[in-house]
């Protein structure tokens, strides 16, 4: 398994969790936790090999995420 495939399986146990959280606080936090496994797991697959899927549709220019609010 691969890490990506773990971080993915942290993810899923966090919103698990999140979804039987006692109050809302932990719910968030749980929530949160559980973007972060998910873009640990994204990051991993585009460093280390798998990448974004070649077949995105293309609506014109690309904006990185970082710049689409300026």
């Amino acid at each position: 398994m691969s890490d990506a495939s773990v971080f993915r399986v942290f993810a899923e146990e966090a919103m698990r969790g999140a979804a039987n959280a006692p109050d809302e606080d932990e719910r968030r936090a749980l929530e949160e936790l559980s973007c972060t496994w998910a873009r640990a797991a994204l990051m991993s697959d585009r460093v280390f090999g798998r990448g974004f899927p070649p077949s995105w549709p293309s609506f014109g220019d690309v904006v990185p995420l970082s710049r689409a609010g300026k």
